[in-house]
């Protein structure tokens, strides 16, 4: 097995048009070799299908495609990993597994109805005009602009109940008892076993936390690039590189994000920065990866 590399969509997009050379040929150079495995989520291809008919986006999803081994399902991962930790030692309730990586078949229920599936039998396959014809354009786009609307309009929510509750572990142990559906006297053990490792429900204390950095501020705005950013970098704790360029030029983006939650909750605790695994650009996976599997 090789290292499971999850590439955020604007790098999926620069391996057709956003790069000054082609650099696809080197991903699928390291695929080949088995120097890594390429994990994508249904939040790559809704992205990527957001851009309708243009060439650029029918040639990413066939890239995307072609080295891409395995699928996480990125919606409500961090609700399950919450679920499992509470239901496991009781074996209470079954549901799907928190993170596990799908074969495409595998994911194709997960993202369709049945109807979509009899009727656009290519998904299976899948090809371009069974993708467009399952996910259209201006479907994604409208639920696009529904969640913009709805984030809007709760910008200042999480910065008035913090005025409220005091703390963000306060508010964790209410999302954890509001997640669960149960009290916060039920739930208060649990969720300070969670907040004292962050590891064993990592996508949802990352969600929290940084929620709670964009909007607990005097000026909040809440925009849905934050939302589909922090739903990405839920990966971090089932992958072991993650690739994404929003950040890295002159504009404050998740790249800093992420710093800064390393050093607000996981140096602290004594975990492994995410920084460790977060990588600004292609060469700097690549030049990652030769120096981990280097012999010497």
């Amino acid at each position: 097995m090789g290292s499971k590399v999850y590439l955020d969509s604007n790098v999926w997009l620069d391996l057709v048009e956003g790069s000054p050379t082609d650099i696809f040929p080197n991903l699928q150079a390291l695929v080949d070799l088995g120097r890594i495995d390429v994990v994508a989520s249904e939040l790559n291809l809704i992205e990527i299908l957001a851009g309708g008919n243009r060439p650029e986006a029918s040639a990413v999803l066939r890239r995307l495609f072609a080295v891409t081994s395995s699928w996480l399902y990125l919606s409500g991962l961090a609700t399950r990993e919450v679920v499992f930790a509470f239901d496991n030692p009781r074996r209470a309730r079954s549901l799907l597994p928190v993170a596990k990586l799908y074969a495409w078949s595998e994911i194709l229920p997960l993202i369709t109805t049945d109807s979509d599936r009899e009727q656009v039998s290519e998904l299976a396959e899948p090809t371009m005009e069974a993708l467009r014809t399952a996910f259209p354009a201006d479907d994604i786009r409208e639920h696009q602009e529904h969640w913009k609307h709805e984030l809007s309009s709760q910008n200042t929510a999480l910065r008035d109940e913090l005025k409220y509750i005091g703390t963000v572990q306060n508010f964790f142990r209410k999302t954890v008892a509001s997640a669960l559906r149960v009290n916060l006297g039920d739930s208060r053990e649990l969720a300070d076993r969670l907040w004292d490792d962050p590891d064993l429900a990592p996508a949802f204390r990352l969600e929290i936390e940084l929620g709670a950095h964009v909007l607990n501020v005097p000026t909040p705005r809440w925009r849905h690039n934050d939302l589909l950013d922090h739903a990405h970098a839920g990966v971090l704790g089932y992958v072991d590189y993650f690739i994404t360029r929003d950040g890295a030029g002159k504009k404050r983006g998740l790249i800093q994000k992420l710093h800064w939650y390393d050093q607000t909750v996981r140096v602290p605790r004594a975990r492994l920065p995410y920084g460790h695994k977060l990588c600004a650009s292609w060469s700097d996976l690549e030049q990652r990866i030769v120096k981990d599997t280097d012999p010497c």
